[in-house]
């Protein structure tokens, strides 16, 4: 069994003592002792300094007794940072080439990803941002495009001899034909990140638990701020890419699942339930999997968990709800949390709080849907005709209709429920071509009722 044991040499660590206890679980020959510092580092003076210090360090391991081929010296990947993993591969490079023979890398889950690995991610990464930014599009529909790039991946695990996180990470994804839900989310923020658009859209990852009367499964989905006011949004929504993910043989564009107001997931027929997750900034993780063992090893909790009936924080998420004016004023002048801090009101009622953002969830119709679907549509296929545009809206909306009957509770109030189908309809002001798209989920013995 591979073994890694991490020392996060940014945090107060003794590291006499972490070296301590790696000599008495090393076995010979298949023991890592991994040296952390940050992705950003590597962006910090100029190539002789970056040079200085890995020198110092492998000089530090030496010293206390680390041979060459236990060390690895890696860089974690933060991607709150947002920062440019381009830049500093080519600073990674630079130090794999002048250091030889010794492991380097950036360390995103529990992989030493080298440049090479990056380096292509990175491309396929730039290639999808440029795509989309040349569309001239909104917020909403930026994500929109990213969310139906990613779901077009096939769910694949990986095989039983390699690690967990070739298809969690960003660099794994793009480097195989694996993914699973954390990889899902981990590419989706990846690719907003890259977008550029500061704080009108912030993607969390959503840590929930899958109860059912077999075992429980545990589950990534995200809960995503966004501002656009193009389409007048302003608030936190509930999206599963994983969910929405094609199927083998299947062409489906799935939105079933995007963009779902925090309600609206008690109507989701699975269960969906929090779990405790851990309220640092950074979470140290011992676990064995797949013939890895790892030891203290750091991930960042840039997350949150929320379910169908409450939510768990975390400091990052707490942090940006204090931060977010319009909720603050929810919570009202004359109350027992009006001088209150999000974090002290958590304390005192995780219920009040999770009541806090469903509130800041902002109801949309089916018509804004449909806009949507279509702009993008009209923006991604220029050749394609008016009618072309309408036969795949309609087909768009008949897919996701006929999977939120099968998949949702009866009452499912989101874009293809049957709820919003009958509000629609009784419009009176509705046009022609967004009433056939309508009908066209209803049984033709049931259209002169209509």
């Amino acid at each position: 069994m591979e073994q890694k044991y991490y020392y996060d040499a940014t945090m107060e660590y003794s590291f006499d003592s972490y070296v301590n206890f790696f000599k008495s679980i090393r076995q010979k020959g298949n023991a890592k002792f991994v040296y952390i510092l940050r992705e950003e580092d590597l962006l910090k003076g100029d190539i002789n300094s970056q040079i200085e210090n890995v020198s110092q360090i492998i000089k530090k391991l030496a010293k206390s007794g680390i041979s060459k081929d236990e060390m690895v010296i890696s860089f974690l990947h933060d991607k709150s940072y947002k920062t440019n993993s381009n830049e500093s591969c080519k600073v990674l490079y630079e130090l794999e080439k002048h250091f030889d023979g010794y492991k380097l890398g950036i360390e995103a889950g529990d992989i030493t990803w080298s440049s090479e690995k990056i380096v292509n991610a990175n491309k396929k990464l730039d290639k999808i941002v440029e795509d989309i930014k040349s569309k001239n599009l909104s917020k909403l529909e930026q994500l929109f495009l990213a969310y139906n790039i990613i779901t077009q991946k096939t769910y694949k695990e990986v095989a039983h001899n390699e690690s967990l996180y070739t298809s969690r990470e960003i660099y794994g994804v793009l480097n195989s034909d694996t993914i699973v839900c954390v990889g899902y989310v981990e590419i989706l923020k990846e690719i907003m990140a890259r977008l550029g658009l500061g704080n009108d859209i912030q993607i969390f990852s959503n840590k929930v638990k899958l109860p059912n009367k077999y075992k429980t499964e545990y589950h990534e989905t995200c809960i995503i701020y966004i501002k656009d006011e193009k389409y007048n949004l302003d608030g936190y929504y509930y999206c599963d890419p994983t969910w929405d993910s094609r199927r083998d043989g299947d062409t489906s564009v799935r939105l079933t699942y995007f963009m779902l107001p925090i309600r609206e997931i008690k109507n989701i027929n699975s269960l969906i339930q929090t779990y405790p997750i851990r309220y640092d900034a950074v979470e140290h993780i011992t676990a064995t999997y797949n013939n890895i063992a790892t030891y203290h090893r750091p991930q960042y909790a840039d997350q949150v968990s929320l379910g169908q009936t409450g939510v768990v924080l975390t400091d990052t998420f707490e942090k940006f709800l204090n931060n977010d004016k319009k909720l603050r004023a929810l919570i009202g002048l004359e109350n027992e949390f009006t001088n209150l801090s999000i974090k002290e009101i958590y304390k005192k009622s995780p219920q009040f709080t999770y009541s806090l953002i469903r509130q800041r969830s902002k109801e949309y119709s089916l018509g804004t849907m449909l806009t949507l679907i279509k702009n993008v549509l009209k923006a991604t296929n220029e050749k394609d005709t008016d009618e072309i545009i309408k036969q795949k809206v309609c087909q768009i909306y008949k897919d996701n209709y006929n999977t939120m009957q099968q998949k949702f509770g009866r009452n499912a109030f989101s874009s293809f429920s049957l709820y919003q189908n009958r509000m629609a309809l009784n419009n009176k002001n509705i046009d022609k071509s967004t009433k056939e798209i309508l009908l066209s989920v209803i049984p033709k013995n049931k259209e002169k009722e209509m």
